[in-house]
């Protein structure tokens, strides 16, 4: 990657020499960001194989995002790949090339802000299927709206000062919108963590608390709590970056997490969406090329729960529990061994 504006003073690459900056923490945090971006690529694309083999049917809408999200993944993953061939093929030696902003401000910036955008307009969605509440939704999607805004006018400050570099007004500009960006998407994704625990309780109210359904929905809970902190910390972690480690005798690893907000946010999507499949391992082979798999669709979740005489008559609903579902940022993947009958 390269580098972006910061506030961090005039001429950041001479500052950096001047002060002895290593040049692991110049050339560093660019490697890091291609290695990783390729890695969580890898995961997503894994996961929409898993998407599309089992959900063949979801409405067009679900796919419409679905594929909208990976496509804008991709062109995130060659805009980086393209850079870093430029830092370190094309451009290798030209310690300068790693001032430049280049293609950062579309692939980083503008990228990672609207995929954060639709995926919390997805569980946007989830939230309103569950509490119904107009006002708890508008809230948090103008928060969401506020984020794209964000991320919308730092890369477009971004592309106007073209060196990392520049100073003056212009870089407080980028420190504000960036700010408002990651601080506004970081309230976001706590809101909707704290909304989805809030109505999944208020949804399992009278169940018994030995029954399967309240030990399937703690899963839940728990997971919607893990799942959902996961790229709001990586929004605090990137402010915090930004503002401290962007000095130009500290280092330049505040490009890493900036990087990856996009692919957390694809990545959750994805495996909240996929966790309504069950696989079922039914061979006794320890070679995957030879374990056959059936995949479950949403209405076989509910053979394998049983509910007990408190239990309200549509709470294990498939309906039900494709809303639950699709309400926590992930899932597990069950995997059940079968050994063969000999």
């Amino acid at each position: 990657m390269n580098h972006s504006c910061s506030s961090s003073g005039p001429t950041i690459l001479a500052q950096a020499q001047e002060t002895f900056l290593p040049i692991t923490k110049i050339t560093g945090p660019p490697f890091l960001c291609v290695i990783f971006n390729w890695g969580l690529f890898g995961v997503l694309s894994t996961q929409l194989y898993i998407y599309y083999q089992a959900f063949p049917d979801d409405r067009l809408l679900l796919k419409t995002l679905v594929y909208l999200v990976f496509l804008l993944e991709m062109a995130q993953t060659i805009l980086i790949t393209q850079t870093g061939w430029g830092l370190y093929a094309s451009g290798f030696g030209n310690i300068e090339a790693f001032g430049m902003i280049g293609d950062d401000w579309i692939s980083v910036i503008l990228l990672g802000g609207l995929v954060a955008f639709l995926v919390q307009t997805f569980y946007a969605y989830r939230i309103l299927v569950l509490s119904k509440s107009r006002i708890v939704v508008g809230s948090i999607m103008l928060t969401a709206l506020t984020s794209l805004v964000g991320s919308l006018v730092t890369s477009i400050l971004m592309a106007g000062t073209g060196l990392s570099n520049q100073t003056g007004e212009s870089t407080k500009r980028i420190d504000i919108g960036l700010g408002i960006w990651q601080a506004t998407a970081s309230a976001c994704d706590v809101a909707i963590a704290i909304c989805m625990t809030y109505y999944i309780k208020k949804l399992l109210q009278g169940v018994s608390s030995v029954s399967e359904t309240r030990k399937v929905a703690s899963r839940i809970l728990r997971l919607i709590v893990e799942t959902g902190t996961v790229t709001a910390t990586m929004s605090i972690i990137s402010l915090a970056t930004w503002y401290i480690l962007s000095a130009p005798d500290q280092n330049f690893y505040f490009e890493v997490p900036l990087s990856l907000i996009a692919k957390l946010y694809s990545n959750t999507m994805l495996v909240a969406i996929n966790s309504r499949v069950k696989f079922k391992v039914i061979s006794q082979s320890t070679t995957w090329k030879d374990v056959p798999m059936v995949i479950l669709r949403p209405q076989d979740l509910s053979d394998d729960i049983e509910s007990d005489s408190t239990t309200s008559p549509n709470i294990l609903s498939p309906e039900n529990i494709d809303t639950m579902v699709f309400a926590s940022r992930a899932s597990d993947i069950h995997i059940k061994e079968h050994k063969a009958e000999s």
